[in-house]
């Protein structure tokens, strides 16, 4: 017995490791159930009896189809933590059943290809791993939208290859390329955030895709070993709750970025890129931003784009070889324009130390504020003189803006930013009559000086955005008339370089940031 003890234990070894590397079809039965459950409903063939002894490993394939479900509103729940198959296959299924998890934190793992249905309802809202390490998967999203919050769908897998056969509609989930090669097929996203920055062999092939992102990043800070073909593709970023930070470092094709967007740690290809009226865009300092095509940058009368520097005095810079750039009714500052095309800016703000542009600017004026309660863009509240007539462009970062005894009849009144970022000269309510509110509609809106602000008692300050002085000469003064600054958690900047602030009397915001750049 000794002698063949040995023997017996490679046997068993053997055994147990053709056990392990073994592929085999997992096909569900018996309606409602949770996936760990194989003794119940994971069978050997299509409406079989011969049941699996474990639920599906990473080489198993997986299958729903007509014998799976009797009626309708069964649900397969996925009650483990990792839940592991190759290919994920609901071909056939009847009775419209759900696929759903008992928990968040449970996590589904697909080392093959994915195919929902659209006679389904897809529930499940944890993370999603393609993990494959072989080429030629397929992901079918069937037109359901990924249910997760704030989940994660990564592509994992070393060697892996993936093709989209229809829209992914996932915007509230982060999107993550580790490893691997992802062809969108010319099939259109919805995502919330892109990531992919490390030095993984990995690839994103785009086509003709249109991509939305809605979340407040896009991070491709290291593209070392990662192969990145926009092709013909459109990417568009709408973020409407604060300030988007792309960091790229790749060459796209048509690039729209509808909400307050950050440049950031990256120098960048468009073939065009697009900014929004009413929007910041702030560029990284020593960074080119180069155009092989078309820079949209036209702003309008009652919304202007500002385009900046991330650090004052420091110029990013705009490239494009040939041809012709103009830009509308904007606000340009450390903004660098080079290459060989020529760089036209109508109605245009210079804030100071831009090159190469030819900056058409408008007369800085007075503006008063008439008309009672009303919103920063509606032009009918901009008059000319005290009590005139309204109809003009919003202020811009050159005009002094007026609240006086003619902008408001009775208490209650307010004004209201209405928009991303407002900009003026000098803000002056000396006179303003009738306890008239200033306020905003979003928190994330923001208010930015280029001068002076004086406030007076009989008023109340309900802003609760970032409050920005941006001033590039001294002598500007801050007046707050003992008003507590209301934003929780929210920004006072001093960003001028060659600014000069003087204080005349308390500044009170306990609950705000205070920064000094």
């Amino acid at each position: 017995m000794q002698i063949c003890r040995p023997l017996l234990i490679c046997l068993l070894i053997g055994a147990m490791g053709s056990g392990i590397v073994k592929a085999d079809d997992y096909y569900w039965v018996g309606g409602t159930g949770n996936w760990s459950d194989f003794s119940n409903h994971w069978v050997k063939t299509s409406g079989g009896a011969s049941f699996h002894i474990a639920a599906p490993g990473a080489l198993d394939d997986v299958y729903f189809d007509a014998n799976s479900f009797s009626a309708g509103g069964q649900t397969v729940t996925v009650d483990v933590t990792t839940t592991n198959c190759r290919n994920l296959d609901w071909t056939g299924a009847t009775n419209t059943p759900d696929f759903a998890t008992s928990s968040t934190s449970n996590n589904l793992h697909v080392y093959g290809s994915f195919t929902l249905i659209p006679a389904m309802t897809f529930n499940f809202n944890g993370n999603i791993y393609f993990d494959a390490t072989t080429t030629g998967h397929t992901i079918t999203c069937a037109n359901h939208s990924m249910p997760g919050s704030y989940k994660y769908i990564y592509f994992n897998g070393a060697g892996g290859g993936w093709t989209l056969q229809d829209s992914l509609d996932a915007p509230l989930i982060y999107f993550e390329l580790v490893a691997g090669a992802l062809n969108t097929n010319n099939q259109n996203l919805n995502i919330m955030n892109f990531s992919s920055s490390n030095s993984n062999v990995r690839s994103l092939i785009l086509g003709s895709s249109t991509m939305k992102v809605f979340g407040w990043s896009w991070y491709s800070y290291n593209t070392t070993n990662f192969t990145f073909d926009a092709g013909t593709s459109t990417i568009i970023y709408d973020y409407p709750s604060g300030q988007l930070t792309f960091t790229g470092g790749l060459d796209f094709h048509r690039s729209v970025f509808l909400e307050n967007t950050k440049i950031n740690n990256s120098s960048n290809t468009f073939d065009s890129l697009l900014f929004s009226p009413g929007r910041t865009y702030t560029l990284e300092a020593n960074r080119t931003q180069t155009i092989n095509n078309y820079l949209g940058a036209n702003g309008s009368c009652s919304s202007s784009i500002t385009i900046v520097s991330d650090a004052p005095g420091t110029q990013a810079t705009f490239s494009k070889a040939s041809g012709a750039v103009t830009i509308d009714y904007a606000s340009l500052k450390d903004i660098a324009a080079t290459g060989g095309a020529t760089f036209t800016a109508n109605n245009t703000i210079d804030l100071s130390n831009n090159s190469g542009w030819t900056i058409n600017s408008p007369t800085p004026r007075s503006l008063y504020w008439v008309g009672n309660t009303g919103n920063w863009t509606d032009p009918a509240h901009w008059a000319l003189s005290s009590g005139g007539a309204g109809g003009n462009c919003v202020p811009n970062p050159g005009d002094d803006v007026y609240f006086d005894a003619n902008s408001f009849s009775a208490g209650g009144q307010t004004v209201t930013v209405d928009v991303s970022t407002a900009v003026c000269n000098d803000m002056i309510w000396t006179g303003a009559t009738n306890t008239p509110d200033f306020a905003t509609s979003s928190t994330s809106n923001s208010l930015k000086i280029y001068g002076s602000l004086t406030l007076v008692p009989a008023m109340t300050f309900n802003f609760n955005g970032d409050l920005y002085f941006e001033a590039t000469t001294t002598g500007q003064t801050l007046t707050f008339a003992n008003h507590t600054m209301p934003g929780s958690y929210k920004y006072i900047y001093f960003q001028g370089a060659g600014g000069g602030w003087t204080l005349q009397d308390s500044l009170d915001a306990p609950l705000i940031y205070f920064e000094l750049v």
